[in-house]
C-alpha cells in the first residue's frame, strides 16, 4: 500500500503485526516507531553493540545489531512474539 513518508508507513506496520505482549527489535529506535509499537500494546527491544552509545569509540560503524544480544532475545522471547525487525533504512 502506497505511503506518503516513512511514518505513515511504521504506523500501518504497527497496526498490523504488532500486537499486545510483542516485541520489535531493532538496532535503535526513531522515537516515531517506537511510539507507533507502543501504541499498538508492543515494546522495542534495541540490541545495539556496546560501543553504539560511545562517542569516543574509534569503531567505524556503530549502528551494527548486537548478534550476540540478537540470539538471546530471539531466544527469550520466540518467534512467536517477535513481530518484525527494521531494516534500519530511515532517512
Amino acid at each position: 500500500m502506497p505511503v506518503h513518508q516513512g511514518r505513515a508507513a511504521e504506523h500501518l506496520l504497527a497496526k498490523v503485526f504488532v500486537k499486545p505482549g510483542d516485541v520489535v527489535l531493532m538496532n535503535y529506535h526513531f522515537t516515531t516507531t517506537k511510539a507507533h509499537v507502543e501504541l499498538a500494546g508492543g515494546t522495542v527491544l534495541e540490541i545495539y553493540t556496546d560501543q553504539a552509545l560511545n562517542t569516543q569509540s574509534t569503531v567505524m560503524f556503530k549502528g551494527d545489531m548486537d548478534l550476540n544480544k540478537l540470539r538471546a532475545a530471539i531466544a527469550k522471547y520466540g518467534r512467536e512474539k517477535i513481530s518484525f525487525m527494521p531494516d534500519g533504512g530511515h532517512n
